[in-house]
């Protein structure tokens, strides 16, 4: 296989529209949801809704080896650190009204310092295309935009692959958690991944959450980027590099 053939485009993957087939989780059919006080919701499948509520007190979980993310109208929010020093976030509670979509994926576990992140990211690509089963694909908007207000959330993770991203447009302006293995940054290279990023623009504002971390094992290229750097959250030495290199 030739490397144009082994490469894929964002800007392509990004205009399939969010209809999720066997490749990935099914969509139930649901309008309203309301999670009390004491209650727990456990979603089984990726379920689009009108409305949810979550009172305080209330648990929206997912089943044993996955992960939730809430997008709403394609934007993730309502995702927060379950705790200080904690990798597991969790819905907050409040009322969602819109496009909402409880997205049901795989969690993809990364372990560093004896801890173990779930990363939940909007599209992941291994070495054979993209993983429906580890992609948010409700978080993939039109025009090659990836928009995050919660917690510890990445836009792209490119595994093992070579990957182009064309003019990806990636905001996320919540916390991330630990930039020594990326989590919450808008693009992340790893095992040898080969990727090229060409005309981004990244606009990240919250702590720890890098425009882009590649690993040692994975080279990168990018070209005419446009990004902004994260707050601090490390001392500058050791803080990943704030624009793709």
């Amino acid at each position: 296989m030739s490397f144009k053939q082994r490469t894929a485009v964002l800007a392509f993957a990004l205009a399939i529209p969010l209809v999720l087939t066997t490749a990935g989780p099914a969509v139930a059919d649901s309008t309203r949801r309301t999670v009390g006080a004491g209650e727990t919701w456990v979603v089984a499948s990726t379920t689009r809704l009108s409305a949810l509520t979550l009172a305080a007190g209330g648990t929206i979980a997912a089943p044993a080896g996955d992960v939730l993310t809430l997008t709403v109208n394609g934007v993730e929010q309502g995702s927060k650190l379950t705790a200080t020093g904690g990798t597991t976030t969790a819905i907050v509670p409040g009322t969602y009204r819109g496009d909402v979509v409880v997205s049901v994926t795989e969690a993809h576990d990364v372990s560093f310092g004896g801890l173990t992140f779930p990363f939940r990211q909007a599209l992941f690509v291994g070495p054979t295309g993209v993983v429906e089963a580890r992609s948010v694909r409700a978080a993939l908007l039109p025009g090659g935009r990836i928009v995050s207000t919660g917690e510890a959330f990445n836009g792209v993770y490119v595994d093992g692959a070579t990957y182009t991203l064309k003019n990806p447009r990636i905001s996320l302006k919540g916390n991330g958690r630990n930039d020594f293995v990326g989590y919450g940054a808008a693009v992340v290279a790893n095992s040898g991944a080969r990727l090229t990023v060409d005309g981004a623009v990244i606009d990240n504002q919250g702590r720890c959450a890098p425009a882009s971390w590649p690993t040692a094992a994975a080279p990168w290229w990018s070209r005419t980027p446009a990004s902004t750097p994260p707050t601090g959250c490390c001392p500058p030495t050791t803080c990943p590099p704030s624009t793709p290199r």
